[in-house]
């Protein structure tokens, strides 16, 4: 079997570069880099993680954590994995996913106790959540994707919920959109993402002179032909919908074809935080507002690894502005002529 020395010779330079080029603790030049790269790759040389980690005292393994019952995994949330699973890879590190359960710390604290993992990243926060107490307890540096209730003094990335509201309702106003609906999922504790969008959601509409329906519903097709209905009963002439519940959508979309409601003619809709190839997916494509879930991955994944470098700098809040994708769900509103007998709701 090949070894470093091996590499080292075929590459031209000392064994310690190769070292340096491995665990990434000194920089080197790109020319050497690719000479040592394509040395390891003629020799077939395969760099040993656990004694890598044994001479620099890192594991080099971040642990995400994304508890495996919190409900069906979005598509979304794989685009913020894969972001940061690339790019933790591009900085010289792995990506273990952990799926115990948010109440399950046990495991977790065992794991970090025995220094298997350099530090954590923390997915699907909830306001009051049990996993942060455990890693602060552990002394494991963490940095999550979302926040809880109380994030003072604790790093996170996250959208800009506010911002993507105020673009939403301010967009649908620009088109003549007076009368709204809401749905999020049912995980609606004070705190959580779909609150927090919520309350933002109201202040916007507010801001314009616009009525805000909203509801919760189970993230499902079914679930979205039964926000559908609701939202409907609620005010059977509103003319738009945001959802922020991409598992609802289809529902959404057969619930409004089954009663006749033409998209975008109708009615509008438009979601937060669909991934851009899931949208291109609808029958029309669906408008989206959000930001990049892959360049939110990154940057967690830059905050906890300066955190494991020393960084000793306040907490960081890195929250990330939304942008409007308009593709062939939403139109310009409807006028009363154009919409359905309201006793049909």
């Amino acid at each position: 079997m090949a070894t470093m020395a091996d590499v080292a010779r075929l590459a031209g330079v000392s064994v310690s570069t190769v070292s340096y080029a491995l665990s990434g603790t000194r920089p080197i030049s790109l020319s050497t880099r690719e000479r040592i790269e394509q040395a390891m790759l003629d020799l077939g040389y395969t760099p040993n993680a656990f004694a890598r980690g044994l001479k620099s005292k890192r594991s080099r393994i971040i642990a995400l954590l994304f508890p495996a019952h919190a409900g069906p995994l979005r598509l979304s949330m794989l685009e913020y994995i894969l972001g940061a699973s690339d790019h933790a890879q591009e900085r010289g590190y792995h990506l273990m996913l952990w799926t115990t359960d948010a109440e399950d710390g046990e495991d977790l604290a065992q794991l970090a106790g025995q220094g298997l993992v350099d530090g954590a990243l923390v997915m699907e926060v909830r306001p009051r959540d049990p996993r942060i107490q455990v890693l602060a307890d552990a002394g494991v540096p963490f940095t999550m994707i979302g926040h809880i209730a109380d994030p003072v003094g604790l790093d996170y990335t996250d959208t800009d919920f506010g911002q993507s509201a105020r673009l939403a309702v301010g967009y649908l106003a620009e088109q003549g959109h007076r009368r709204l609906g809401f749905v999020r999922g049912t995980r609606g504790e004070a705190g959580s993402e779909g609150a927090r969008l919520e309350g933002a959601f109201r202040e916007a509409a507010a801001r314009v002179g616009a009525e805000l329906v909203a509801v919760a519903a189970a993230e499902t097709v079914d679930g979205g032909r039964a926000a559908f209905t609701r939202l409907m009963g609620c005010d059977p002439g509103l003319s738009a919908i945001v959802a922020f519940n991409e598992h609802a959508v289809p529902g959404l979309l057969r619930a409004a074809a089954d009663l006749g409601r033409r998209i975008p003619e109708d009615l509008s809709i438009m979601t937060i935080d669909m991934p851009p190839h899931v949208a291109e997916l609808t029958t029309p494509p669906m408008t989206t507002i959000g930001p990049s879930a892959s360049q939110i991955g990154h940057a967690a994944v830059d905050m906890l690894l300066r955190r494991l470098d020393g960084d000793a700098a306040p907490a960081r809040h890195l929250l990330f502005k939304g942008e409007l994708s308009l593709r062939g769900s939403c139109g310009p509103a409807p006028t009363t002529d154009h919409l359905m007998d309201e006793s049909k709701y």
